[in-house]
């Protein structure tokens, strides 16, 4: 679950939710995994090259794109209370 790890730091108040639809949605599973990518990405050197920066421009977009679909997924998929 090291996808897992960059989500949950960035969601700690969701950490529970978001645990259990890793473990038990595939969709769900596979926006963490993309967005696992985009942090890991986005945490490298910074460069001085204009392509690099548009390049991390991008990623940073793409970041807070998937950022909000996990959010919006996690408020359509709330936890059954028992």
């Amino acid at each position: 679950m090291k996808d897992l790890d960059q989500v949950l730091a960035r969601f700690p108040q969701r950490a529970n939710e978001i645990r259990r639809l890793y473990l038990g949605d595939t969709r769900f599973r596979s926006i963490c995994e993309d967005l696992s990518l985009a942090y890991s990405s986005l945490t490298g050197p910074v460069s001085d090259d204009p392509g690099v920066d548009s390049f991390r421009h991008d990623l940073g977009i793409l970041r807070d794109e998937l950022e909000t679909e996990l959010l919006t997924y996690l408020s359509r998929h709330p936890a059954t209370r028992h």
